[in-house]
């Protein structure tokens, strides 16, 4: 078995510290509550998900659920949205119809129920 080299072990220590920063960041922008907590102050901790903070409900210490702001692209799925993708990505020739041959088929399709 060999052993690693001294620069394989100093770059794992590096890796190991940036992850730890990491952690570290998060935890500090991170706010932790039980669930009782969450129960009384739900819209305060609404208001700081919406300000761009994680919330972590926990129960028994146990990290359960996490509080997150919904981002804006979320959004993006309006009428208007929809609309303006419907313009942009219209139907080939061969399969458009007019609407006149749409209530045509309508009532063909209608008649055949009775």
């Amino acid at each position: 078995m060999t052993t690693p080299s001294s620069s394989a072990r100093a770059h794992r220590w590096v890796f190991w510290l940036d992850n730890l920063a990491i952690l570290e960041r998060e935890a500090i922008s991170m706010e932790t509550v039980n669930i009782l907590d969450a129960r009384n102050s739900l819209s305060k901790l609404v208001s700081a998900a919406e300000r761009g903070e994680d919330v972590v409900i926990a129960k028994r210490g146990k990290p359960v659920a996490r509080l997150t702001a919904i981002p804006d692209e979320a959004n993006a799925h309006t009428g208007a949205a929809l609309t303006s993708w419907l313009n942009e990505h219209t139907l080939p020739d061969r399969i458009r119809r007019n609407t006149a041959d749409l209530d045509e088929q309508i009532l063909l399709e209608r008649e055949a129920w009775e």
